[in-house]
């Protein structure tokens, strides 16, 4: 356990040094604080009986006889201002640093979301293609959440034992004999801590194995529901039903119980040496001495009781969450870690690329893919809807691999099964592609450098693609800037701009997965015409429900 929390802290520090100081620091000052406002109940309430007895100290006739008069009648609001004057500092102490740990956790929240995103984008394509936004958000939350929630703890128990520490010493300074009921308190504490512990390790996967059973039978009601009526099995499963949220109910009792029990307990016995002490000092000749240490430990032992109770909660938290730490490093979304590494990666061809090659969702439905493709051919890709048009367009993009390959070869060298067309090699658009926040410019150019921009090019593809259709002028693509997935453009406008973007990267070949649907049949056909022009030497596959024949040299009819 320590271990890990030393790991964990270790990360913590690695995400911002200067507030996880800041929040150490605060703790101890504040702990500072607290402590001197305790201490300080002592003279409060010994002024309150007998005034004499504090001004015969020697701090106090050394502040009279250096700084200013002290006399019973000004003693008692001395120390009262004092008292309350600690009491605000250590209050706002603590505000101040509970703020920045919010903002800290937050923060830690946001640096693993973020490297678990990092993460997502270095993932094998095969492993997240099938992934839903929704499993995403929910996998990076849960994730990020209990890490964020075990950090929270850790700091907590810091601050917790911080705490205790201080006011524990002040008390066993004043009364040596505070020392064995400290020492039963802290056994009583681990005991607690071991024995309720493994019980609620116990109840915790009792609850999940109920809520199990509860997920199943939803699902049941879900899906059978017709069957459950027309064979009269209501009664049955409402029954099933009352008697396992019974059981999850009383799970929760059974939780509650022991989260509060060992802090009753506690509480039980530090008032109880407390009174042992209010009895102890009836029957002692110097009671002024006595009531300056009893209103300290009383104070002490009413502030200390909530952070030992903290410190509990937050062990058993720590204890409960210690997977958090495994589960942020270790996290993969690769369900597989051992699947072969493409290394390498074909970037160019000069003459003739074939591939033949399998791929199957279930094995009821097998593609199976046999070409070629020379250098500059433009390839129309055809066939009925599901014949797999768009698993081929995604298989030579490099965004799924094949099941199967059986023939390979890049101008007559056979490539290992390994291998994938390099990123520069292709340029891909389907009919889903994504306008980012930012100008028209810098969406075509991937956010590319002013000055690296080819105008020259970019200029031409601005008229190929008739973006002069929508934007007057070529000068304005800088100044027109769009939001994340604008709904302000139109589907015609939305993919002549993706269209701008995908012919602007020079690659050697250009994939159109229905990339222009949005389009009319004569705005395609002109696109077509006029890129093909442009790019005569280029290679380019198209798959189009409206096919310009005329302007293609070969077809791969998916049937």
């Amino acid at each position: 356990m320590l271990k890990i929390i030393l790991k964990s802290l270790k990360k913590i520090f690695k995400i911002e040094k200067k507030l996880v100081f800041s929040i150490l620091s605060l703790t101890f000052f504040g702990a500072i604080i607290q402590t001197l406002n305790i201490i300080l109940v002592g003279p409060l309430a010994l002024t309150f009986f007998n005034p004499e007895l504090i001004l015969q100290t020697k701090i106090v006739n050394n502040i009279k006889t250096n700084y200013f008069d002290i006399s019973e009648d000004n003693i008692f609001i001395i120390i009262c201002i004092a008292f309350l004057i600690t009491f605000i500092l250590s209050n706002l102490i603590s505000l101040l640093k509970n703020t920045i740990q919010i903002y800290f956790i937050q923060r830690i929240k946001i640096f693993t979301s973020s490297d678990l995103l990092n993460k997502f984008f270095k993932s094998e394509i095969n492993n997240i293609r099938t992934l839903q936004k929704s499993d995403l958000d929910r996998i990076i939350n849960v994730v990020t959440d209990k890490f964020a929630s075990f950090s929270a703890s850790i700091f907590t128990l810091i601050e917790a034992s911080i705490y205790i520490f201080f006011v524990s010493v002040t008390i066993i300074i004043l009364n040596k004999f505070v020392v064995v009921g400290l020492a039963l308190v802290i056994l009583l504490f681990l005991f607690f801590y071991f024995i309720f512990n493994n019980l609620n390790k116990k109840f915790y996967t009792e609850e999940i194995e109920i809520k199990k059973k509860l997920y199943v039978l939803n699902t049941n009601f879900l899906h059978g529901y017709l069957d459950i009526i027309l064979n009269k099995l209501s009664n049955k499963y409402i029954t099933v039903y009352k008697h396992l949220h019974f059981k999850l109910s009383l799970q929760k009792i059974k939780k509650n119980f022991i989260d509060t029990i060992p802090k009753n307990l506690i509480q039980i016995l530090m008032y109880s040496i407390l009174i042992s002490l209010l009895v102890y000092s009836n029957f002692q000749i110097d009671k002024g001495s006595f009531i300056f240490d009893l209103a300290i430990i009383g104070f002490a032992t009413i502030r200390l009781v909530p952070y030992i109770s903290t410190g509990y909660k937050e062990m058993t938290s720590i204890k409960q969450n210690l997977d958090s730490y495994k589960n942020l490093e270790n996290f993969s979304f690769d369900r597989k870690l051992n699947f072969k590494k493409k290394n390498n990666k074909i970037i160019n061809f000069s003459n003739k690329l074939e591939l033949e090659a399998k791929y199957w969702f279930d094995e009821k439905k097998i593609f199976n893919y046999k070409f070629k493709i020379n250098k500059g051919d433009k390839i129309l890709v055809t066939g009925p809807s599901g014949s797999g048009k768009s698993t081929l367009m995604n298989i030579l993009s490099g965004i799924i691999s094949p099941k199967e390959i059986s023939k390979f070869v890049v101008d007559g060298q056979n490539v290992e099964n390994n291998s994938v067309l390099n990123n520069n090699f292709i340029s891909y658009l389907d009919q889903n592609g994504l306008i980012y926040e930012g100008s028209i410019l810098q969406n075509i150019t991937n956010f590319q450098n002013k000055n690296k921009i080819d105008m020259i090019r970019l200029k031409k593809i601005f008229h190929v693609v008739g973006l002069n259709s929508f934007v007057n002028s070529f000068d304005k693509l800088s100044k027109i800037r769009l939001d994340f997935d604008p709904k302000t453009l139109s589907g015609g406008q939305r993919q002549r701009i993706l269209l701008a973007k995908c012919f602007y990267k020079n690659a050697n070949m250009y994939i159109l997965d229905e990339s222009m649907n949005q389009l009319d049949k004569n705005s395609e056909k002109d696109i077509i015409k006029n890129i093909f022009k442009l790019l005569n030497k280029k290679t380019f596959l198209v798959v189009s429900h409206r096919p310009q024949n005329k302007y293609f040299n070969k077809n791969i009819d998916l049937k």
